[in-house]
């Protein structure tokens, strides 16, 4: 059965995602986020050493959230998303394809986890 996600990207990305295919967020400080082994402590782990000042209490919800979209989004499953920047609903499939890209050109070093979607 496929899983239906939610994502919310910048304004500043444009029609970049649905044109170039794809679904990105942002914890740039943890660096490639598809290389933290498949493990929810090892997100929040990982989560607190790169960012050392968030509250206590959001490190299991933030890093939940990093830890669904590198582990947990599988290939054939449905992204939402809902464009700031035409206020258009897109929703595609995820293609499995994930990379790490901290100079990506539509949307800088904030965002540099990158899913494939069609």
């Amino acid at each position: 059965m496929r899983s239906v996600w939610g994502i919310h990207m910048p304004k500043t990305v444009g029609d970049a995602p649905v044109r170039d295919g794809y679904a990105c967020i942002g914890w740039p400080t943890m660096g490639d986020i598809f290389a933290i082994p498949n493990d929810r402590d090892a997100y929040k782990t990982k989560l607190r050493e790169a960012y050392p000042d968030k509250k206590l209490g959001a490190i299991p919800v933030e890093a939940g959230t990093v830890f669904r979209f590198a582990q947990e989004v599988a290939v054939g499953d449905v992204m939402v998303f809902p464009s700031k920047h035409d206020r258009l609903v897109n929703i595609g499939e995820v293609t499995g394809k994930s990379w790490h890209d901290p100079g990506n050109e539509h949307v800088g070093e904030d965002y540099p986890n990158f899913l494939g979607v069609d």
